[in-house]
């Protein structure tokens, strides 16, 4: 019986080897697709992110500009502190040869005097320093101002408020005080009648028109007994009772004026508001409007 040899489907192995081959190829395609596909999206992404670097962090001419910025603003920042020092330095710079030197004030003067008060601890001894000078007759018709020095820094400046306000003795309220600006005017005025005396008159800048106004309605009650060393009052024999007279209203130039009479109806203390910028204490109606002329015509020049 003759052998058959087994027949070789070659239809069926070619078929598979194809289909084989073409599987394997499509599986290759595919993964190489998804390869590319993850490589192209891995480099986007790569993009997106070096993207929002470079914006966060800005391009070169953004950040020059913010260098170039906080620079300026440093600089700024330095010029500003250093104008502030020096004007701190300027305004506490001392006045030197104050004999020569012309010191504006609050109104426009005829002549000046220089006081030294630097040794000087009381009340008494303050206004016997000043006395001689507030005595002394000015040409008619004139107004002398008086400055008060320390010197005790080694070179003479002029006397602040407080510390003038402190060497009289004022028993003036503090929120009153506080209220005064630093430029005040210690002045006399001589009248144009003949053989008149000085009149003295201290002049005072305000702040806060509301609080000095009330605080000088509460200072009345003690003013008389800080001030009348000062004007050369007499509280002697029986013009002590002028301690329990009480200010009364009185008009000057349509101004309402609070005055001190003594029993003979003359005027011994008074103070008015020439406007809510500015008090004068004086001892003289002539005085007052010597003074209130002289503002009104500053203001106007200005």
């Amino acid at each position: 019986m003759e052998e058959k040899n087994p027949q070789i489907n070659t239809d069926e192995n070619e078929a598979k080897t194809i289909h084989t081959y073409l599987t394997d190829m499509a599986e290759t395609v595919r993964n190489n697709e998804i390869s590319v596909i993850n490589i192209a999206v891995a480099e986007q992404k790569k993009h997106e992110r070096e993207d929002i670097y470079r914006k966060a962090d800005g391009t070169n001419s953004k950040k020059l500009f913010l260098l170039i910025g906080g620079v300026i603003l440093l600089l700024g920042t330095f010029v500003t502190i250093y104008f502030i020092i020096q004007k701190n330095k300027v305004s506490n710079i001392p006045i030197t040869n104050v004999t020569n030197s012309k010191i504006e004030t609050i109104i426009s003067y005829d002549s000046q005097s220089f006081i030294d008060v630097s040794q000087t601890t009381s009340s008494n001894d303050f206004v016997k320093l000043l006395k001689p000078e507030i005595l002394k007759v000015g040409n008619p018709d004139s107004i002398k101002s008086i400055f008060l020095t320390n010197s005790m820094s080694g070179s003479p400046e002029i006397l602040k408020l407080e510390d003038f306000t402190s060497l009289l003795g004022i028993t003036a309220p503090s929120s009153l005080i506080r209220s005064l600006s630093d430029q005040y005017m210690i002045g006399t005025y001589t009248s144009s009648i003949k053989n008149s005396k000085p009149h003295l008159f201290l002049l005072f800048k305000v702040k806060d028109y509301d609080i000095v106004y009330a605080g000088m309605l509460q200072w009345e009650k003690t003013m008389l007994n800080d001030m009348f060393n000062l004007f050369n009052i007499n509280t002697a024999g029986n013009s002590i009772s002028l301690f329990e007279m009480p200010f009364k209203d009185a008009l000057i130039n349509n101004k309402d004026m609070r005055v001190l009479y003594n029993d003979s109806g003359d005027n011994v203390l008074s103070y008015v508001f020439i406007d809510k910028n500015n008090l004068i204490i004086t001892d003289d109606q002539d005085t007052i409007e010597k003074v209130a002329s002289l503002l009104l015509f500053k203001n106007i020049k200005q």
